[in-house]
């Protein structure tokens, strides 16, 4: 074989080593960070229920079901629910009345014994809180990412587009 053609091949199989660790760390950190923003946009609400909720006084769950329903955040098909110490659902909204989660105590006692679970179930992101400043409760807000999942997907036709581009003109 000509030492061009391996020079060659070798430049090749170096650009496509450096190339695809580029495009793989930034599809990583960028995955994870709307994870992170996503568990901090739930949480957020996870909490502000609960601080509602604990203030029976002043929020009673109709009013609460009002705010919940004009308050816009960036997911589609928003849940939030309330649990009692009792594992009693105290509290509940949908977005969309077909689109429910099921919790069962079992979720409900790991979340007290650690604060806070995140996790995905079907399409939607999902946390689990446990609020305990003037009541126990947990709370669980859930959504659909569409925008965070759509800028997902173009980034990574960005990445393998600019992946193959880049071995093209290697």
């Amino acid at each position: 074989m000509p030492v061009r053609i391996r020079i060659t091949l070798l430049f090749t199989g170096i650009v496509f080593v450096i190339l695809g660790l580029v495009c793989v760390t930034v599809y990583y950190f960028n995955v994870n960070s709307r994870r992170n923003y996503i568990e901090t946009r739930l949480t957020n609400l996870a909490l502000t229920t609960g601080r509602f909720l604990s203030r029976a006084e002043t929020f009673s769950p109709r009013i609460l079901q009002k705010i919940d329903s004009l308050t816009a955040i960036a997911f589609t098909h928003k849940t939030v629910m309330a649990f009692d110490q009792h594992d009693r659902k105290i509290y509940s909204f949908n977005d969309d009345d077909a689109d429910t989660i099921v919790v069962d105590t079992g979720m409900l006692r790991a979340v007290r014994s650690r604060g806070r679970i995140y996790q995905t179930m079907g399409d939607k992101d999902v946390v689990f809180y446990h609020y305990n400043q003037g009541a126990d409760l947990v709370v669980v807000a859930a959504g659909y990412d569409i925008f965070g999942r759509q800028t997902i997907r173009s980034l990574l036709y960005i990445l393998l587009l600019s992946f193959f581009f880049g071995l093209c003109i290697a």
